[in-house]
């Protein structure tokens, strides 16, 4: 069979329950829209050696065939956004000349040619345009009775590979491999949009290190200082004063006034952070959008034709953003987070190690569930994004052409267009939200079960008098916010997943 396009195992069954021989099949085509013009599946196959035209539609099962010999001269209309593949069928084959003149044999070309119809083959979008124009090419070379081999020119657009490891790429125009990308590098890539922001950046970075310095000295300060040392009577350990050494008013005055200025200070601070991160962000983002639809304008015009408007759309918003809130509001928190954990495990160990052990019992579960499960997120959210893409894409050009399809009274098939797509949007949504719905709940039940039994365990160590009330309490604190980067890191997994896929494509397809 020829590289053009290969048979699932659904179609194979199901051309061989027609009686056909899909072994001998020299060329399929997979289209991507049904003969009513709507979205789905259609199989077409040409077999030189029975000179058979086969068709087959997955939706209904709906199965046809044609003769080569009386069907022929195969030739595309182009539309807006489809096309559609037209032949001449006829009742009897070309007439043979024989013994007739060049004006006899004429006029019987021409009574032939007037007893041809025009015949449907099928219907595709503009995705499939060069292998539906490839597979006429084969048709008609066919009919020449012309040799077609699988090393034929004509398949090097649609097989390239890359040189390094030899997958055949996605897109046969941009060839760029999606196995041998470099991510990571991918993602640094994109910080030069925020090298103009150094200032901004900066104490968008200061101002969230300072909030965790903050957040780390107030368990401290009021818990194990002001409950053990301010509040609690004074106690002595072997003559020496372990508790009640700041006992007086004057001293639960000082400690609320330290309390009440350090809850001000972190106020402050994230006002000057969200004003700094509002003032980088929308820059951030317009530059992106501006350099996005400039690298659009260079594109070729066959480009255009491959990708809907609709997607195109989508590509310059939905990325644009989910970059610039991936590097203002995740990378930032991330680098913070990384800092409170390392910072709240020396602590935690540091005032009971035991109990801490009791705190990292799910981690390594959750690592376990994020190294099988990441992966099929990726598919998940990208599967996502193409739905939602050829939603847009079908709506933009549904709406641009809304004259063409009042004039012809398309609106009905227009509509179960739009359904077809949006279920189809709805099954991709429904599937990633029930992962995710159920992976989170389930790290977050672990870490929830590690917390409460914190209380238990920590109960009895302050009545056997290993800990004091204080003590026990600044480490509730702290495991309280250990479980905030931990929460963190769970749905950080998830932005960077998304953020990946919008990286990817941006970059690859036009930066």
């Amino acid at each position: 069979m020829l590289p053009l396009d290969k048979l699932t195992e659904k179609a194979y069954s199901d051309f061989a329950s027609k009686g056909c021989d899909p072994a001998a099949f020299d060329a399929v085509l997979s289209l991507d829209m049904n003969l009513s013009g709507d979205f789905g599946r259609t199989w077409l196959a040409l077999d030189r050696t029975r000179k058979r035209l086969y068709r087959l539609s997955e939706d209904d099962g709906a199965f046809a065939e044609f003769s080569l010999a009386l069907t022929a001269e195969p030739y595309v209309d182009n539309y807006t956004s489809s096309n559609r593949l037209l032949a001449h069928e006829c009742q009897e084959p070309v007439p043979e000349k024989g013994e007739l003149d060049e004006k006899e044999y004429e006029k019987l070309l021409e009574d032939w040619r007037r007893s041809r119809t025009t015949v449907t083959i099928g219907y595709c979008t503009n995705a499939c345009k060069r292998k539906l124009f490839a597979f006429v090419h084969i048709w008609e070379r066919f009919a020449q009775g012309k040799e077609v081999g699988e090393d034929d020119p004509i398949f090097e657009q649609f097989n390239a590979k890359c040189p390094k490891c030899g997958t055949v790429y996605d897109d046969q125009q941009r060839r760029i491999c999606n196995h041998c990308i470099k991510k990571s590098a991918t993602m640094v890539r994109l910080l030069a949009y925020f090298k103009p922001f150094k200032l901004q950046f900066a104490t968008v970075m200061f101002c969230l290190v300072a909030s965790a310095v903050i957040s780390l000295l107030t368990p401290i300060v009021s818990n194990r200082i002001f409950y053990d040392q301010v509040i609690a009577p004074p106690k002595f350990v072997d003559g020496v004063q372990v508790q009640g050494k700041l006992h007086s008013i004057e001293w639960v005055y000082i400690m609320v006034a330290i309390l009440f200025g350090m809850a001000v200070l972190s106020l402050l601070i994230g006002i000057i952070q969200n004003r700094a991160n509002a003032y980088m962000s929308t820059r951030v983002t317009k530059n992106m959008k501006n350099d996005l639809f400039r690298a659009l304008q260079g594109l070729s015009l066959s480009y255009f034709n491959q990708n809907p408007t609709g997607r195109l759309i989508n590509r310059v918003n939905y990325d644009a953003v989910k970059i610039r809130s991936f590097y203002i509001d995740g990378v930032p928190h991330f680098i913070v987070n990384m800092l409170n954990f390392i910072g709240l495990t020396i602590f935690l160990f540091s005032l009971n190690w035991k109990l801490t052990l009791v705190v990292y019992i799910p981690v390594p579960i959750v690592v376990c569930i994020f190294k099988f499960m990441l992966p099929k997120l990726w598919r998940m959210y990208s599967r996502q994004w193409r739905r939602s893409s050829s939603l847009n894409a079908m709506l933009g050009d549904s709406l641009n052409g809304i004259r063409v399809v009042k004039a012809f009274a398309k609106e009905a098939e227009e509509t179960n267009r739009f359904y077809q797509y949006a279920e189809n949007l709805y099954h991709a949504n429904l599937q990633t939200n029930l992962v995710h719905l159920t992976i989170f709940p389930v790290i977050g039940l672990l870490i929830g079960i590690s917390s409460q039994a914190i209380w238990g365990f920590g109960g009895f160590m302050v009545m056997d008098n290993f800990m004091t009330y204080g003590e026990f309490a600044t480490y509730l604190g702290y495991v309280g916010m250990i479980f905030g980067p931990l929460n963190f890191f769970t749905n950080f997994t998830n932005m960077l997943t998304d953020t990946i896929n919008s990286a990817v494509r941006m970059l690859k397809r036009w930066i």
